[in-house]
């Protein structure tokens, strides 16, 4: 820690006496006033640079001198600025849209790779290019198909990052924290990639900005909307249609964007049930929208007010009806996010740049079952009326307040720092009983106890580059978190080095220790919305971890081609699950005595990625070696055994190819080791007499099937191929997007579950084990126009 004091001293003191002054300003889109974020500013002639942060801004400390100033990012048009610098100045820099990539922002882009670590960067044009399950563009998908990434399940949206769980990912939408972020009970995402302008993913090495999570940060930035000029783009799929819709209220003052989503699955099904069954109908809707107002309060200063809702509505209709009954049977099952935030970020000096985030979120999960039965007795022409309602739900809500600042103090220190405070509330379980009936009313309700949590923290991160090789950062966050009387704290260091030994080859190496104060228990080993958020409590301590990683990139050829490698190691204390044939559903009792707790993991791998990102061919080749193994005291009699999501190989091939400005393909082939999987060894039954119809006896079986050990069997491996091809035109008032997809091309039936079922044979009763298959060859086509 001297060293470190001693080190920022003398880079303080040798900043105070040399003439040095600060560029600083923002980087923007010119056609439509959107802030560019991660975009290049580079001096040549002192060959020193930097980039734009969250929110597009800058600052670059250079000697009092000629300079050659060259702003850039990727898809747009570099502009050069030539100044005497002899005072403080700021320079906003706006670059024209193009697609044309310079060699100067291809090669500063790359920097930007080999200086980071655990580190994945998605572009709007590779998540929209990338074919997906029915045509939907996702971002979690395409996240998917990099080293280290995979899905839960084929078809799933649920990420695993490096061996965690889904629930240890952080998932940010403007800064503030989301939870269950699946459509289809998980087979799409809840972001519309039209309200997406950035998307980052953190598999190590965290900044000690970000805590809360274990495995993974998703950093996911909306769009502000269009300061200069009202624009638009809409979407008609196979299973939703889209519409985002942007532009000023004030030009270069205000501006809105609106993008909204509706599922298309609810009229196929109550179109197709009629004709299955006159007497039931069957639907699913789903909905998001995202609405973002940006105030433009001075050139230093802006104001930002978002809201997002998303939700999945599926229900069940059933009625019957003689001559002297009729009943009807309703069954609903709803899920969503809701969340509002405010947001104020300024300029305070050419070097200090801060933005306070105020939020409010809500997840909640519901199900309920209706019941209305009308009888008529025979012999007195008496109605009976019965009505039951019945309904459980679960929830937290999130009360956040944010800051942020970033400090350059020269080009070889900088420093961020920040605080977050959390105030949750949880409603684990709650159920709802109403009988009204001629005879009797009952309404009761029971509920597990709610609790209310506190979490603070604060951090810190020193940025430092020494010379032109070294580049070092050093961070702490320290946390609080407070419930039930008890305080839990949390020192928590983050260390990441990158030395770069020629301009084609860096090493790399970090270190980072984190908590999470909240848990996730599925009720059914899937990830479904019914899965429950809960929160460390005296009885169940936080989750813990500590991860290193060492790199290597290197670019190999004059082509732009890059190959990078990563190994890490993993480990991860006081794990949660619920006890084998326990759930949480429709249950009021203590969930810590369904639980078991303090388990403990291991995950280390190694991961290789080798790119093309210029040219008509683009694409990249990813593969993942890794051993991913849990542990608890009452499970498996206390043995290790390998994680469900323990997947020793994982392969994905990406490519894109842009035959012309109308016609452009697309392909990926995934190959993943199957998950482990709990089997049977044996079976056993008893037999059970009893007497029926006037003393005729009958034999009735009930079978056990006998485990031994857990997980010790594997699924077959999972891999598909699927392709996709855009069509596009520009029409007198847009661009129009035919796209045409096809999932799974070879058909491969990859399981989705297993069950046992009991079947008769020969007389005799048979245990026969039964594979799911979800998903075969999905064709799809969408329709697209932008203006």
């Amino acid at each position: 820690m001297k060293r470190i004091l001693l080190l920022i001293y003398v880079l303080i003191s040798v900043t105070s006496y040399s003439q040095n002054h600060t560029i600083s300003g923002y980087v923007k889109d010119k056609q439509t006033g959107e802030i560019l974020i991660g975009a290049n500013i580079f001096d040549k002639n002192s060959k020193k640079g930097t980039a734009t942060n969250s929110f597009g801004f800058y600052s670059l400390t250079l000697k009092k001198d000629s300079i050659d100033l060259y702003y850039t990012y990727v898809g747009f048009q570099p502009e050069n600025i030539i100044i005497y610098l002899s005072e403080n100045t700021e320079i906003t820099s706006e670059l024209i849209s193009s697609t044309e990539l310079e060699k100067i922002t291809v090669s500063a882009e790359q920097q930007k790779r080999q200086n980071e670590i655990g580190t994945i960067k998605i572009s709007s044009e590779t998540f929209n290019a990338v074919p997906s399950l029915g045509g939907e563009k996702d971002i979690f998908k395409v996240l998917q198909l990099m080293p280290g990434v995979q899905a839960s399940d084929e078809g799933s949206s649920s990420m695993i990052v490096r061996g965690g769980s889904p629930d240890q990912n952080l998932i940010l939408l403007d800064d503030v924290p989301l939870y269950y972020v699946n459509h289809l009970g998980g087979f799409l995402s809840v972001f519309n990639p039209y309200s997406i302008k950035n998307i980052k993913l953190l598999k190590g090495g965290f900044p000690a900005q970000y805590g809360g999570r274990l495995s993974s940060v998703i950093d996911i930035r909306t769009k502000d909307g269009n300061l200069k000029k009202t624009s638009g783009e809409i979407e008609i799929g196979l299973i939703s249609e889209k519409i985002s819709l942007e532009g000023p209220i004030i030009k270069d003052k205000i501006s809105y964007i609106i993008s909204a989503r509706k599922g298309m699955l609810d009229l196929y099904t109550l179109a197709l049930m009629p004709l299955v069954d006159i007497n039931q109908k069957i639907g699913y809707n789903l909905f998001d929208t995202n609405i973002k107002f940006n105030f433009i309060i001075s050139k230093k200063s802006r104001l930002s007010l978002s809201f997002y809702s998303g939700f999945d509505n599926v229900f069940l209709n059933f009625h019957e009806k003689n001559n002297n009954y009729q009943s009807q049977y309703i069954s609903r099952t709803k899920w969503g996010n809701t969340l509002t935030s405010l947001r104020w970020s300024n300029q305070y000096s050419e070097k200090l740049f801060g933005n306070i985030t105020l939020s409010a979120s809500n997840y909640k999960y519901l199900s309920s079952i209706e019941s209305e039965i009308i009888s008529q007795d025979s012999s007195s022409s008496d109605i009976k009326t019965q009505k039951n309602k019945d309904v459980f739900y679960s929830q937290i809500t999130d009360f956040t307040l944010r800051t942020d600042y970033d400090y350059n103090l020269n080009n070889f220190y900088s420093i961020k720092f920040g605080t977050n405070a959390i105030y949750h509330t949880f409603d684990p379980g709650v159920i709802s009983e109403k009988t009204n009936s001629n005879t009797e009313n009952i309404d009761t309700t029971y509920s597990s106890y709610n609790l209310n949590t506190e979490e603070i923290a604060v951090y810190i991160d020193n940025f430092f580059k020494i010379g032109n090789t070294i580049f070092l950062n050093a961070g702490l966050r320290s946390s609080f978190y407070f419930v039930e009387k008890k305080n839990y704290k949390s020192f928590e260091p983050r260390f990441s080095l990158n030395y770069k030994v020629t301009n084609r080859i860096n090493v790399k190496t970090s270190f980072a220790k984190t908590k999470q104060y909240l848990h996730l228990l599925s009720n059914n080993g899937t990830g479904t919305p019914a899965d429950m958020w809960l929160p460390a409590t005296k009885q169940i301590p936080p989750q813990e971890a500590w991860q290193v990683t060492f790199g290597f990139f290197s670019v190999l050829t004059k082509n732009n081609i890059e190959f990078s490698t990563e190994a890490f190691y993993k480990e991860l204390k006081n794990l949660v699950e619920i006890k084998e044939g326990q759930s949480l559903l429709w249950s009021t009792e203590d969930w810590q005595t369904k639980t078991d707790s303090e388990g403990i993991g291991k995950v280390y791998g190694v991961e290789f990625l080798l790119q093309k990102t210029t040219g008509k061919f683009t694409g990249w080749i990813a593969y993942t070696l890794s051993k991913n193994t849990r542990q608890f005291t009452n499970q498996n009699l206390g043995r290790v055994y390998p994680y469900t999501y323990d997947r020793t190989h994982d392969f994905s091939i990406v490519g894109m190819y842009k035959l012309s400005k109308k016609i452009s393909f697309s392909a990926n082939w995934i190959y993943m080791t199957g998950k482990a999987i709990t089997f049977a060894h044996g079976r056993y039954y008893v037999l059970d007499n009893y007497s029926v119809d006037g003393g005729v006896l009958t034999n009735v079986f009930e079978d056990f099937l006998i485990y031994t050990k857990k997980n010790d069997y594997r699924m077959p491996p999972l891999h598909h191929l699927d392709i996709s091809v855009n069509f596009e035109k520009q029409k007198k008032h847009g661009i129009r997007t035919w796209n045409l997809s096809v999932y799974n091309v070879y058909n491969r039936k990859n399981a989705y579950l297993y069950y046992y079922d009991g079947i008769m044979e020969d007389g005799e009763r048979k245990i026969v084990l039964k594979k799911v298959t979800l998903f075969p060859i999905i064709p799809s086509i969408s329709y697209s126009f932008k203006f």
